[in-house]
């Protein structure tokens, strides 16, 4: 399956050549999140695709089957969907991802994923935090939202969650076997440093004592350090740094237009040297901001999954370093005509 990832993400790294090329994926993303999300909803409602008594499963196999895999994807995905509703644009359109917005929201609340619910409140900070969202009336919203959502969850719900602090809570008993697995990971780490015990193959690990439900880390850092070892580890990490890097250096570069909107009419700004026009502009600037919230929505749900060869963090690399490197590509394009041109006025 991870060969079938690395070319999907070179494909998408060769193709995504431009802002508009961006945000066509960007926008069939949001709408497949759409499709995925009803399609949950309605199955959940007829009892339709239930694991574990009552905790919804993907409609859909893949990366949508498990229940954490989905809220994963949902926390993870979900930022580009808040990013067409705080960007201007059509009403219509802008109505449609609140919808989903919704929708995505309702289904990863029935998925009763503990990790998932965690990495929904760190990515939510952070959407607030980079996309200049944390504003008063926005406070108020979120407060005035809280009342109304919160007491309508159901009880189910609430005592999940209550489990990520409180062990007897849980009485499948996975989250006392999520930290012995751990524990079990992070000695196979150590016994074997270098190359790890192989791609995949934790679960088949026969180390006596070892806890032979759930047979896998549920931890994407511990997942990689296990199977491959430093030698994997380095590079996986280096990979998170540069997702993260990639889509704060296009937000901080392109943050500027923000300043240049408050400014007072009567006091123009110099044109840009970017090779952007403002469409342009203005979606690579909040596409990273999102960008920044997906990957901290990811990375928090991956602590609590063994995730390190889906789908779902490559997708998330190819759109945050193909939006870095549109605005590099142009900016030199741009460089290099004004100085060809400054050296034609010369010659004239």
């Amino acid at each position: 399956m991870f060969m079938q990832v690395a070319l999907i993400y070179l494909l998408m790294v060769n193709t995504l050549t431009s802002p508009r090329r961006i945000e066509r994926i960007c926008w069939v993303i949001v709408l497949a999140f759409g499709y995925i999300s009803a399609r949950v909803i309605f199955d959940y409602v007829r009892g339709v695709h239930l694991v574990e008594g009552n905790r919804a499963a993907g409609p859909v196999g893949g990366f949508f089957e498990n229940p954490n895999d989905l809220a994963l994807n949902l926390a993870a995905f979900l930022p580009l969907t808040m990013m067409y509703v705080k960007r201007p644009g059509p009403l219509f359109k802008r109505l449609l991802c609140t919808g989903i917005c919704l929708l995505m929201m309702v289904a990863l609340v029935f998925t009763k994923s503990r990790g998932g619910f965690l990495g929904f409140l760190a990515m939510m900070a952070v959407f607030l935090l980079v996309s200049r969202s944390l504003t008063p009336g926005m406070l108020v919203a979120l407060v005035l939202s809280a009342m109304l959502i919160v007491p309508v969850l159901p009880q189910a719900f609430w005592n999940r969650m209550a489990s990520i602090t409180v062990a007897d809570e849980d009485p499948t008993g996975s989250r006392e076997e999520r930290k012995v697995l751990m524990q079990q990971a992070w000695q196979i780490f150590l016994d074997n440093p270098i190359i790890g015990i192989g791609a995949g193959q934790f679960q088949n690990y026969g180390d006596p004592g070892a806890t032979k439900h759930w047979r896998v880390t549920h931890n994407a850092l511990l997942q990689v350090a296990a199977e491959l070892g430093v030698a994997g580890l380095i590079p996986f990490v280096f990979l998170i740094v540069r997702g993260f890097r990639a889509a704060a250096w296009t937000r901080s570069r392109l943050s500027w237009i923000y300043r240049r909107r408050a400014r007072k009419k009567g006091q123009p700004e110099p044109d840009p040297e970017d090779g952007l026009d403002e469409n342009e502009r203005t979606f690579l600037q909040t596409h990273a901001a999102a960008m920044v919230a997906c990957m901290t929505g990811w990375f928090v749900c991956a602590l609590f999954g063994s995730v390190a060869f889906n789908w779902t963090f490559y997708y998330l690399l190819a759109l945050s370093a193909t939006a870095r490197d549109v605005v590099r590509a142009r900016a030199r394009a741009y460089a290099k005509a004004k100085a060809a041109a400054r050296q034609e006025a010369a010659v004239a």
